[in-house]
Order: C-alpha cells, then structure tokens, then sequence
C-alpha cells in the first residue's frame, strides 16, 4: 500500500479532483455496498460515522478476546478472503452463534451454527454501482434453486422478526438511499475516472 500511495504522488495522480487510488474489489458491487453504509467509517451516502464502528481486524481481535459471541456473515468468506485466515478458522469456533448467509456450501458454512442460502446475481433483481458512481441495473433472470433467496428478502424477514415492524419496500429503500446519494452523477469528494493530459506532438514534414 505504501509503494502504491509513493506511485501515485510522484506520477501526480493525486492532483486535482479526478485522480487517486482506485481500489479493485473481487466482488462486483463492494463500492455500491460502501455507500449503502456497509462499512464502519461511513453512514449511506457516505456519511460521516461519527460514533465508528469495528472493521476487520477489530472484529477478529473481539472474537479472540471473547466480547464479540454472535456473527453474522453475508457474502462473505473470512477464511479465503481475509489476511491470517489461519486466525479466523481458529477464532470462528469460539463464537457462541455463526450465521452465514451465501450462495454456495463451504468449509465456513460447515462451521456455521445457521446456514441462510442466498440467489446469485442472475438469480435476482437489484443494481450494481461503479467506481465512479454509475449505476447498472440488474434483472432476474432465472429462479433461485431450493429455499435459496434474494439477500433482500432474507434481510426483510430478519428485521421484521426482531423490530416486530413491517419490512420497507424496495422503492422505498432505494428512494431513502437516493436521498443521500446521486448516483448517477460523480460529486465532488467521490471517486471519478481520471482523464491524463496528453501533450500534442507537432506534425513531421513528409515527403513520401
């Protein structure tokens, strides 16, 4: 990280309003994810968090420690996808409740105390957005398989059985979130593709 930081001050990157770091996620939608608000550091929109919250290695170190007993897990694999996967196989039986929410059997889903199968992207309807804001729209197109289901509808059931309150429609979440965001606009502070300024070369005298 700090080679890639030296990189990209003395290539000037880091000037003006379009350059930067530009981080590559294996998954396709983690920067649509982060400005939905899931992340410790910001709120939806990219909110300032001002009370913060516990990231990755934080969250490890509570489950060693004992003060971190239930996880929920969704779309994701510490065991393959994190640093010191060793830690986490050996902290994760210390959890008195594991749930893992995902569309295919694992090592981690054997070890999880609640099993919730997930539909995958073609298995479901919703939107994914780019590093610089534009949002795809995304249309099922096929049935999930078995009891698996769209993450949406999992995460609905789960907040109505533990709040007692009626889940909020899809139109009404995605109206909250365009609330905080535009996202089909860049604005100033988010990333945005750079464009380099290219000198022109002055035309050579030919004679063929």
């Amino acid at each position: 990280m700090a080679a890639l930081a030296n990189l990209a001050l003395v290539s000037g990157a880091l000037q003006g309003d379009c350059g930067g770091i530009f981080p590559v996620a294996e998954q396709g939608n983690a920067y649509g994810l982060i400005e939905a608000g899931v992340g410790p550091e910001f709120l939806p929109g990219f909110q300032e968090n001002a009370a913060g919250g516990a990231d990755v290695n934080a969250i490890l170190a509570g489950i060693e420690k004992g003060d971190i007993k239930a996880l929920y897990l969704a779309g994701c694999n510490p065991l393959i996808e994190f640093p010191e996967s060793a830690r986490w196989k050996a902290a994760l039986p210390k959890l008195e409740l594991l749930v893992v929410q995902d569309i295919l059997a694992s090592e981690l889903t054997a070890m999880a105390s609640v099993v919730l199968p997930a539909a995958t992207g073609a298995e479901k309807s919703g939107s994914v957005t780019a590093l610089d804001g534009r949002v795809s729209t995304l249309h099922k197109a096929v049935d999930a398989p078995g009891e698996a289901r769209p993450d949406l509808a999992i995460l609905a059931d789960l907040f109505t059985s533990l709040s007692g309150k009626p889940a909020p429609s899809e139109a009404t979440l995605r109206g909250q979130m365009a609330e905080h965001s535009q996202p089909f606009v860049p604005a100033a502070g988010r990333l945005q593709g750079a464009t380099p300024a290219l000198a022109t070369r002055p035309p050579r005298n030919c004679n063929c």
